[in-house]
């Protein structure tokens, strides 16, 4: 899932080039990238706690949620 969360980022980039200025542009890349990452941890120790089959099953669904989520989201530019 991180994998595919850093390949949407790349798709994203050329947008936030037109609407972010540099100093914030990188932070903002920088930081999606962070947090996919301590998602990872905080996964891991949760699946070792309630089980790894209960935690890729929620994070799954809460991944497609937000997806669909975003999608249906209005967009500003035309």
């Amino acid at each position: 899932m991180a994998f595919i969360d850093t390949m949407i980022l790349n798709v994203a980039a050329p947008k936030f080039a037109e609407r972010i200025a540099g100093f914030y542009r990188r932070r903002a890349i920088e930081s999606y990238g962070l947090f996919p990452c301590s998602l990872i941890l905080v996964g891991g120790a949760l699946g070792d706690w309630l089980g790894r089959r209960l935690v890729f099953l929620l994070g799954a669904g809460v991944f497609a949620i937000a997806s669909v989520a975003c999608g249906l989201a209005p967009s500003k530019t035309r």
